[in-house]
């Protein structure tokens, strides 16, 4: 009787917390590299799977027997596309597999992973990884009912607490800012410094607010794609100092963990703009514009936290409703494991019958005609004899802990054969 060993799911990635945006640019991911990511995957026996690749993360989900062997595949994958040493790809990535693996999926779909909490764009992220997976082909049964439950848990997330709708505050809080100091933005024009997600979701409450010219600035080198396809005009970094001239709001959401914009460069811009004041909103952290930049005259400076006081959102507010997500995350946990169970227990079940099976017919056709009597004593014999040579031997083996051997054997046959009535399927053949 051959097994089929079950596969695990397992997650491989680098995100915000684990890795600067440098790194996370060198791995990304364009639509165009994936046939030759997904050939080199194949290659080394990682056929299902999904890929994000965001601003925020560049991160594989897989269904494998070998989690392992699929970390060391992809690390080395990684270290190809960054063009960094193995050493440096291990220390900016996170390994988790089984039911670790399934809370962070589930976390990132929820967006409590997100360097924003709650942020709507990372679900529709999550779903675009999963269409494009399905339609090359690449998940199995276990993958897709995974990512599917994590559809599930997503929307539980934002049915139950109110998580989605601080960051939505949030964002509405930088209109109300921009409006507090601009009045009508019908004729105002924004920059935003960066790929982040949350500087995309201000600029879409923005544009509802009736703002029209948005520009993107931004160090990596897809920064002119990602601009086209939100419908944003496009500034090279060696015209920073003239397009900071021009913006009237700076959105800060590069996710770099440091410094982009220094209070010199605010006031070169103040100077050209001849003093016209700029609303500076930095979703950065840590933050990234240098927070000296307040004593500047007519340098209006808000971080996240500022926003949230606007928006009546304070931190111990979402501290709280994030923790009521997560005892939802930790609930589907236990419930995915428990289908996954029955589910990875039902080929088991199906070998044994058939073993059972085969047994059965070996003794009837070695003795034709033979009474029921003798042959359930036979079944009975034959079946039981590899267990208890095999239990015999394993006593045997164990000498030095017989007593804690046999406790172990007991406990285990009690389990899988003594019960207290008959099942369903008993009553039914009866």
């Amino acid at each position: 009787m051959v097994w089929v060993l079950n596969k695990q799911i397992a997650v491989l990635g680098a995100n915000h917390r684990s890795s600067g945006a440098a790194l996370r640019d060198r791995l990304f991911v364009t639509e165009a590299m994936l046939p030759e990511v997904t050939e080199r995957l194949r290659s080394v026996g990682i056929e299902n799977f999904t890929l994000m690749s965001t601003c925020d993360r560049v991160e594989l989900q897989v269904a494998t027997p070998t989690p392992d062997n699929a970390f060391a595949a992809i690390r080395a994958l990684f270290s190809d596309l960054a063009s960094l040493p193995m050493a440096d790809i291990e220390a900016a990535t996170y390994a988790l597999a089984d039911d670790e693996a399934v809370r962070h999926i589930f976390a990132v779909a929820a967006s409590l992973d997100s360097q924003m909490v709650g942020e709507p764009q990372v679900l529709g992220q999550f779903k675009a990884a999963y269409r494009e997976a399905e339609r090359a082909g690449r998940l199995d049964g276990q993958l897709t009912r995974t990512l599917q439950h994590a559809f599930r848990v997503a929307k539980r997330v934002r049915g139950e607490t109110e998580i989605a709708k601080g960051v939505v505050s949030i964002a509405s809080a930088a209109v109300t800012a921009a409006r507090n100091l601009h009045g009508d933005l019908a004729d105002r024009h924004t920059l935003v410094f960066g790929l982040g997600d949350m500087g995309e979701l201000i600029c879409s409450q923005l544009a509802a607010a009736g703002l029209k010219s948005i520009a993107l600035a931004a160090r990596p080198r897809r920064s002119e794609t990602v601009a086209r396809s939100r419908g944003y005009g496009f500034e090279p970094m060696k015209s920073l100092p003239a397009a900071l001239a021009r913006a009237d709001i700076l959105i800060l959401a590069a996710g770099s963990g440091r410094i982009e914009i220094e209070p010199q460069q605010l006031s070169d811009a103040l100077r050209e703009r001849r003093r016209r004041p700029i609303l500076v909103v930095d979703t950065g952290v840590p933050a990234e514009v240098d927070r000296r930049a307040e004593e500047l005259d007519d340098i209006y400076l808000y971080g996240l936290e500022d926003l949230e006081q606007v928006a009546l959102q304070g931190r111990s507010r979402r501290e709280e409703l994030s923790d009521e997500a997560w005892r939802i995350i930790d609930d589907e946990v236990v419930l995915w494991r428990q289908d996954t169970g029955v589910r990875e227990a039902a080929p088991l079940v199906s070998g044994l019958k058939s073993h059972f099976e085969e047994v059965r017919a070996d003794v009837l056709a070695e003795m034709p005609g033979i009474s029921a009597e003798e042959a359930t004593r036979r079944l009975i014999n034959r079946l039981l004899h590899g267990p208890m040579e095999t239990m015999r031997q394993d006593l045997t083996s164990r000498a030095e802990d017989r007593d804690k051997a046999l406790q172990e054997i007991e406990q285990a046959v009690a389990k899988l054969f003594y019960r207290s009535g008959p099942t369903e399927t008993d009553q039914e053949e009866e």
